[in-house]
């Protein structure tokens, strides 16, 4: 389970290749995250003190089609958000997994991400700035699957 994201303009064929995180995923306009405590938006949440949420996301009716996609206007406003949180995060040197505590119902920094993974969570941080660059560079609309 994950949100998929699909720069509408791009090929599908190239977005179902199976390369899931990967930059040439997203050239081909295929953006992917899990939804568990290893996923970006939950990590970098547990690392900003922000409160990332694909649902949260898809709520707001201003940044979405009449038919559930995210609108050119709307990949702008998102991306207008995300980028000074995603350039934080790419600065910190150590990071680590969201916990959610059952009792309190709340999220805190977990256990310590191993150095050697850092660098792929920047790079997958950057990637989804990069997604949507891309899709408001070909005045795309985002086919949203959350």
């Amino acid at each position: 389970m994950g949100a998929d994201l699909y720069i509408d303009k791009l090929p599908r064929e190239a977005q179902y290749r199976g390369f899931e995180v990967s930059a040439d995923a997203r050239k081909a306009g295929y953006f992917r995250d899990c939804y568990n405590d290893g996923g970006l938006l939950t990590v970098i949440n547990a690392n900003t003190g922000s409160d990332l949420s694909w649902w949260a996301t898809q709520e707001r009716k201003e940044l979405f089609n009449k038919d559930g996609d995210m609108s050119v206007k709307g990949a702008k406003v998102w991306l207008s958000e995300l980028k000074p949180i995603a350039d934080s995060f790419v600065k910190l040197n150590e990071l680590y997994y969201s916990e959610y505590d059952l009792n309190t119902h709340t999220v805190h920094k977990g256990e310590r991400i191993k150095d050697t993974d850092v660098a792929h969570y920047h790079e997958w941080a950057k990637g989804l700035i990069e997604f949507l660059e891309l899709a408001i560079s070909l005045k795309s609309k985002i086919l949203w699957s959350v």
